[in-house]
This record gives structure tokens, sequence and C-alpha cells, in this order.
């Protein structure tokens, strides 16, 4: 059962290499949202704005770059445009929707002295019956 259900979150989170056809400016930046480079809450810009995208885009596009090896130039040149068009699995390559997904985050006892107490965990998976049911794990 447990194999079944990971077949089928695993067959959810791919995609066919036929979907990531990119066509323009316009497509990229879906791309840059839809694996985590930009956050989905930002509206895309008009027809007309894609041949100067806004800051937020040309900050994604060079962290795509960076990410992967590329010449970092902050647009959307032929070898990006290459790479974006490869087959590759659904899961985003960052989690955009925490806003302190860059931060780690700590909580402290003491706030003055910095003192470490634990920290947050955050989880890439989305659903509560798909994480580990025991915390504590034994070994025999």
């Amino acid at each position: 059962m447990y194999l079944l259900v990971l077949v089928v979150f695993v067959s959810i989170h791919t995609i066919d290499a036929s979907e990531i056809k990119l066509r323009g400016t316009e497509d990229a930046m879906n791309y840059l949202v839809r694996f985590g480079y930009l956050r989905k809450d930002l509206p895309l810009p008009d027809a007309d704005g894609m041949s100067r995208p806004p800051t937020e885009y040309r900050l994604a596009m060079r962290k795509f770059q960076k990410r992967y090896g590329l010449p970092v130039t902050g647009r959307l040149d032929s070898q990006t445009r290459k790479l974006m068009s490869t087959p590759r699995c659904g899961n985003p390559d960052f989690d955009v929707s925490n806003s302190h997904q860059f931060k780690p985050e700590f909580l402290y006892a003491n706030n003055d002295t910095k003192q470490f107490l634990r920290r947050k965990k955050r989880y890439n998976i989305p659903d509560e019956h798909l994480k580990w049911s025991k915390r504590l794990i034994t070994w025999q």
C-alpha cells in the first residue's frame, strides 16, 4: 500500500518534457514562479513590460543561472532558454511560500545573549499524512 502511495505521489510531481516549451519571456517567468525562484503572489507584467522586466524577475533569473552554473546575466539568453526547456521533475527548487526560507529560524532562551534553544523545522512535504508517523526510531 505504501509503495502504491509513493508511486502515485512521484507520478503526480513529474512533468512530461512537452510541457516545458519556452515560447518567450513570459513562459520563462512562469517557469521561475513554478519552480520556486519567484513568489506566486507577484503579478506577471503585461506583454509590453516583458521587454524590461522588473527587478524581482531579473534577480530570480540571476539566481536560476547561478544555481545551474550558467553565465549570470539576469536575462533570458540562449543557454538559459535551452536549460529551461530540458525535462525535469515537478518539484520546486525552493519553497518561496515561506518568507523566512533563506534565513535560519532559531528560538532562543534569552534574546539578549542569543542562547540557542532549538531550531524550528520546515518541511517540503505539504500533506501531514505523508510525514513520518513516529518521531523516535529505534534500531535493533
